[in-house]
């Protein structure tokens, strides 16, 4: 008799199963996500578009576990988010999720390396390690002469480039996009992306909502969310 073969195959790095994800505006209920499926491999780049209001945001939000799922599961290398409480949803996202908003979210009153390192000041690293791994990021982003402008004083691509480093300087498993060139112009555009598929060709995975087709064209797979069901 054969000997059962212990399977050593890795679950998804994301997995979305059945997900719904419902919210209020007023007294109108929205579903914003509708049984949504999706499974990403650990190193895969994937790009996420579709039409305004979809529920591209919220499948994101979904996956960094910042909105309440009705029905359904998120798991992140076969561990569930419904099981995890507050805390350590918090400390999941300080270590193993880096996010990249739209409108980058720079804290104003901190200088550009204050900023990359604040997500380490908030883990409790003590003030030299987080001024040095917020320098290291910066200078592997090209932007270490930038260290010390304040955000009101960098260009739309510099303040991106800062926020990508802020998402870095953790050393996350899984890097979240949403829109990251929505401001940018073409040429902006095409650095940030090279840098994007050089980071995955590191091993991150990366999830990236975009409307932008060339951009998306720097991915691996793209899906589409369509009245909050992903479309493969």
């Amino acid at each position: 008799m054969r000997s059962r073969e212990v399977d050593n195959v890795a679950p998804p790095r994301v997995e979305m199963i059945d997900v719904h994800v419902e919210y209020r505006r007023g007294r109108v209920e929205i579903e914003a996500l509708r049984g949504a499926n999706l499974s990403v491999a650990a190193g895969e780049f994937l790009a996420i578009n579709g039409p305004s209001g979809s529920g591209k945001s919220t499948l994101l939000r979904a996956v960094a576990g910042l909105c309440v799922i009705s029905e359904g599961e998120v798991k992140l290398d076969g561990r569930s988010l419904r099981g995890m409480t507050e805390s350590e949803l918090a400390v999941m996202r300080r270590r193993d999720i880096g996010m990249v908003h739209q409108l980058f979210n720079l804290l104003p009153d901190l200088s550009a390396s204050e900023n990359v390192g604040f997500p380490l000041d908030l883990d409790g690293f003590k003030s030299d390690e987080v001024r040095s791994r917020a320098i290291a990021e910066m200078e592997r982003l090209g932007i270490a002469g930038l260290a010390d402008r304040m955000p009101e004083e960098l260009s739309g691509g510099e303040q991106l480039r800062v926020a990508l480093a802020r998402a870095l300087v953790v050393q996350p498993l899984i890097l979240l996009a949403d829109e990251p060139t929505g401001a940018l112009d073409q040429e902006a555009s095409q650095k940030v992306m090279s840098i994007l598929r050089e980071l995955n060709g590191q091993g991150i995975t990366i999830l990236m909502v975009t409307h932008n087709p060339d951009v998306a064209a720097y991915a691996e797979r793209t899906v589409s969310v369509v009245d909050g069901a992903i479309i493969d």
